[in-house]
């Protein structure tokens, strides 16, 4: 609670105690800064590839990347893996390319394992069959072993996941004679395939829980399905309300339950795709949904727990990368395009209080690059960015105003760009109704 006042400052604020009687809570909102953005390749020779582009967090300063690229090689163009470690600056630690002699890659995702490795799902095409590809590395990016799954006349892998026994997941679909087969696959720690479980349509994402069961996203048709660790369903539910999605990523809500992100063709929606955004609780009951979207095709691809609550969401909405900041009940704080043309944002990590760092493509560029962008969420009122609405904000503040500094955005707190007492009232009644609650 902030109640030590100057004198001075103390008869400035009976002067205007009448405005405080419109002060609600409801002005807490957040800005967004683009901190830095960078562009990668693994040589001169090579650009951005079409797969789904993959980042995970290694600590508060490193970050393993994980995209797919064209390279002219001799006259050949070949499609590469490439791995790429970056400190939180977004310089080159290393890099390393995967290749193979006539064979094909896309990117799929990657996972941190417990060994300080990493696993790596890929498809991997060859002879025009594309199969499931796993690629295990140690922790300087150099290959362990690599193993392939193949079912039908083309495997399409849609996530990898570590589990728990130490083992790995993958979900996907193989196609075979115009049929469409789901699948779940178990494999141990040396890629050999365990167990497998079948499914109607594609199984687009997993989430595996304490217990050792997997939650699991499906589409054709669009459901959410929970099996237990040997395979055997537990449950499985359907939305109507939100049409046909294909939800690209579950993640385990804060909260309790799950959150899940996609796109989805909404009756009622913005245009033929929406970003839909569903939470559920732990038996796969609707809480609520939310999309957002515009006449254009609008894909949600990734979506994480932020520290204030709510959830941060990485996707493309009107030919654009997108972030998008949302409460615990899927109201919109903050959002952003990344760029003035057709780009495309993949995943996000959280990279310290109200930042992030998220991976995507920008074919603005020429030769389209692998694009990175680390993403500054600041919260008005909240002064010294510590995430939290605290005295010290207050005192920063009124430093300001009394001493005539100079005007400072994330001050504003009425948005009418001066920085004022009123701006210091403001923020005195969220400190001392908000004490200790993280900003957001």
């Amino acid at each position: 609670m902030y109640n030590i006042l100057s004198v001075r400052s103390w008869a400035i604020m009976e002067r205007s105690f009448l405005f405080m009687l419109y002060i609600t809570l409801s002005y807490i909102h957040a800005e967004i800064d683009t901190l830095w953005t960078r562009d990668y390749s693994i040589d001169d020779s090579c650009f951005a590839g079409a797969g789904d582009y993959d980042i995970v967090k290694l600590n508060s300063e490193n970050f393993i990347l994980l995209a797919d690229f064209f390279c002219d090689d001799d006259d050949s163009v070949s499609m590469v893996l490439g791995l790429l470690k970056i400190d939180i600056a977004g310089n080159v630690i290393w890099s390393h390319r995967i290749d193979s002699t006539g064979v094909a890659y896309n990117s799929v995702n990657i996972e941190y394992t417990s060994d300080g490795g990493f696993i790596i799902g890929a498809k991997y095409i060859k002879n025009s069959v594309s199969r499931f590809c796993i690629i295990k590395t140690d922790s300087t990016g150099e290959q362990d072993w690599q193993s392939t799954f193949l079912w039908g006349s083309a495997n399409e892998l849609t996530s990898i996941g570590t589990a728990i026994d130490g083992g790995y997941t993958l979900t996907g679909y193989s196609y075979q004679s115009g049929n469409i087969t789901g699948k779940f696959v178990k494999i141990d720690s040396l890629g050999n395939e365990m167990w497998e479980k079948d499914f109607s349509g594609v199984v687009t994402s997993q989430e595996e829980i304490l217990s050792g069961s997997f939650i699991l996203g499906l589409t054709l048709p669009s459901r959410v399905a929970m099996i237990n660790e040997f395979g055997d369903s537990l449950w499985t539910k359907q939305y109507f309300d939100i049409g046909y999605p294909a939800f690209h990523m579950i993640t385990i809500d804060d909260h309790g339950g799950y959150i899940l992100v996609g796109n989805s063709d909404l009756p009622d929606g913005y245009g033929n795709n929406d970003i839909v955004i569903l939470k559920i609780d732990s038996l796969g009951n609707d809480e609520w949904h939310m999309n957002y979207g515009t006449a254009q095709d609008d894909y949600g691809y990734s979506i994480i727990n932020t520290v204030t609550g709510g959830y941060a969401i990485a996707g493309v909405l009107n030919n654009k990368a997108y972030v998008l900041l949302i409460d615990s009940l899927g109201n919109e704080e903050w959002s952003s395009t990344m760029a003035n043309s057709i780009s495309f944002m993949y995943d996000i990590v959280g990279s310290g209080v109200n930042k992030y760092i998220s991976i995507g493509r920008n074919e603005s560029l020429v030769p389209n690059a692998v694009s990175v962008w680390s993403i500054f969420s600041s919260c008005i009122g909240d002064l010294d960015d510590d995430g939290y609405i605290t005295p010290e904000d207050v005192s920063v503040l009124m430093f300001s105003i009394m001493n005539g500094e100079d005007f400072m955005d994330n001050a504003d707190m009425n948005y009418d760009t001066n920085m004022d007492i009123i701006d210091l009232l403001m923020l005195i009644d969220i400190e001392n109704s908000n004490t200790d609650e993280a900003c957001h």
